[in-house]
Order: C-alpha cells, then sequence, then structure tokens
C-alpha cells in the first residue's frame, strides 16, 4: 500500500515495463524513492540522494536504470534492481526539475524545467550536449517523437514547440488558443496518426 509508506502527496509513479517494479515519490520531508514489488505489495528499496522533493521519474529502456529529477536541480541515476545510486548530473538547470525523457538506443536524456531551460544530456558520458531556451516559461512537459529526431516541449507559456534535438532546429510552434490556462500539462504523440 504506497499511502501506507509515503506520509504526503504522492508525485510520481513509474512501472518498469515487464516486471513486478514500481517506483514511487511523495512530498515526504526525507526526499526517498521507493521501491516495490507491487503483486506481493512488499517494499524492496527505499533510495534517498536527493535534498528537495523528487518531481519525476523515467525510465532508461532495457536497462536496469531509472531517472530522477528533483527540485534541488539535480538529475540522478538509479539501479532498480540492486536499489543503488549510480550517478549524479548537476550544474544545468537552476531550478527545479519537472520533467525528464529518454532517447530510446541513445546515450541521451532530456531535462526540463522552472528555469525555462530544456537540456540534452549525454548521461554516461555525465556531461550536457546542449541547453534550449526558445520557451518563455518553465517547462511543464517533453516527449519524443518515436522513430524521429524531433522532441515535443511544453510550457507555461502556453505552446508547444517540436524541434530537432540533433541540428537544435526549431520545426514548429503550436499555440494554445482554445483555453483561458497557460498551462499545457502533458502530450501524447499517437503515432498511427502522426498527430500530437
Amino acid at each position: 500500500n504506497l499511502y501506507y509508506w509515503h506520509r504526503e502527496k504522492i508525485i510520481s509513479i513509474l512501472y518498469i515495463l515487464n516486471t513486478n517494479y514500481l517506483i514511487s515519490t511523495s512530498l515526504d520531508i526525507n526526499n526517498s524513492i521507493l521501491i516495490w514489488n507491487y503483486e506481493t505489495n512488499n517494499l524492496i528499496y527505499t533510495l534517498r540522494n536527493h535534498t528537495k522533493p523528487i518531481l519525476v521519474l523515467t525510465y532508461i529502456n532495457n536497462t536496469n536504470f531509472f531517472i530522477s529529477g528533483s527540485e534541488d536541480t539535480t538529475i540522478q541515476i538509479w539501479d532498480y534492481l540492486k536499489g543503488k545510486w549510480i550517478k549524479t548530473l548537476q550544474n544545468g538547470h537552476t531550478d527545479s526539475i519537472n520533467t525528464i525523457i529518454y532517447i530510446n538506443n541513445t546515450n541521451y536524456i532530456v531535462s526540463g524545467g522552472n528555469d525555462k531551460l530544456i537540456i540534452l544530456w549525454d548521461y554516461k558520458e555525465n556531461k550536457i550536449i546542449r541547453k534550449f531556451s526558445q520557451h518563455n516559461d518553465k517547462i511543464i512537459s517533453l516527449i519524443y517523437i518515436d522513430e524521429t529526431n524531433l522532441i515535443a516541449s511544453s510550457s507555461n507559456d502556453n505552446t508547444i514547440l517540436i524541434w530537432n534535438y540533433e541540428t537544435w532546429d526549431l520545426i514548429r510552434i503550436l499555440k494554445n488558443t482554445y483555453y483561458e490556462t497557460k498551462l499545457i500539462y502533458n502530450m501524447i504523440y499517437f503515432k498511427n496518426l502522426n498527430t500530437l
């Protein structure tokens, strides 16, 4: 029972496909990541390395690794099978990290935060490849469009930007004109329809 272990609001849950592993974070004061066997309802590991609440969890496909991003401006890489911290990516963001994606079959992850930045990282080499600063407000969500070099980013500035992560060219700007709210919280890409 997640609520038994988490004392505050649950922020992020990650399911590792084709396993029994579920990973969760909350606003608990100890800034923990909990790894569960969801079939047995047993807590397997409690991980701590962040100094502020953890806002996002992402899996690195076909590995034992997952990623966490936090209000402490760092990205942590973990081994979920061993319950072990691997490395920290830092000195990129200057404010909370809200979203992280993994680009399939590469060493790249992309992060977005309250500092209006999108950062492309080589997580194996522990280095920043490039920073993208075309949004005018905090980054809410990122999505990788499979089998392309394209990434879509949504922001509190009421726009979705579609850009090529290899050339860093801005391909398209989509502006929310249908709703009064500025926030675009999430995006889904429908591959068969070529629709975002």
